[in-house]
């Protein structure tokens, strides 16, 4: 699936019935991307949404068990920033303490090779979502990009669905707004987009922080994705 392909076909989530249902149809969308399961959770959930394949649900199983939430260094750090944090099984980081590099040792004996942690927040909602991939050959940097777009729509159906399937109303944007979402979209440099709309770098920047303002998120990526999924750009 190219990143084209993947905005046609992430909107479908958003038909979904229940929270379940938009987890299943999300994880079907990125295994083609090499990925073998995924978590997410929020506060409008009273539990996880799992999906994957045996070996990431035996993983899943052991980390609650272990809880390993309370010292899994990647896990919190995800929690305080929408930056993704990648890992990899074996991991070695000289700040880790003998329990965290012990985690990614088992990760690895469980037979998952790579992953990274998410977090979503806009407005009063917020979400965490972790991506597991058993095969070492994927590209996390190629993928994740598109991959983080789909967690926004999945986050999106969730929040709806939770909300009684009401519309979640957004607020307007501006011609430019729109317009510079959308050349960003399409990976145009803010100097590009510059010299496309006939004005300054830093007009150009002064758009997209009032669109990712207006829209209450921190990244373009969420912008993007929330702009995508009302028809904005």
């Amino acid at each position: 699936m190219n990143k084209s392909e993947g905005y046609d076909h992430f909107p479908g989530i958003l038909s979904s019935s229940t929270p379940e249902e938009s987890a299943a149809k999300f994880y079907e969308l990125i295994v083609p991307l090499g990925f073998s399961g995924l978590v997410y959770s929020s506060n409008r959930l009273t539990a996880p949404l799992i999906e994957g394949s045996e070996i990431v649900r035996r993983w899943i199983a052991h980390f609650v068990e272990r809880n390993y939430f309370a010292v899994d260094p990647l896990y919190a750090a995800a929690r305080k920033s929408v930056v993704p944090q990648f890992w990899y099984a074996n991991q070695r980081r000289p700040q880790d303490s003998a329990e965290q590099v012990r985690i990614y040792q088992e990760i690895g004996e469980f037979g998952i090779a790579k992953g990274f942690d998410l977090s979503i927040r806009d407005h009063e909602d917020e979400a965490s979502l972790c991506f597991y991939c058993e095969d070492e050959k994927v590209d996390l940097q190629a993928v994740h990009p598109l991959v983080q777009i789909g967690a926004l729509y999945l986050h999106e159906c969730i929040c709806r669905l939770s909300a009684g399937g009401a519309a979640i109303v957004q607020p307007t944007l501006t011609t430019r707004e729109r317009e510079c979402l959308g050349l960003v979209r399409d990976g145009l440099t803010y100097a590009q987009i510059g010299r496309r709309l006939n004005i300054t770098e830093r007009t150009v920047t002064f758009h997209l922080q009032n669109a990712k303002q207006k829209l209450g998120v921190s990244t373009l990526a969420q912008a993007i994705a929330i702009a995508l999924l009302h028809q904005r750009i």
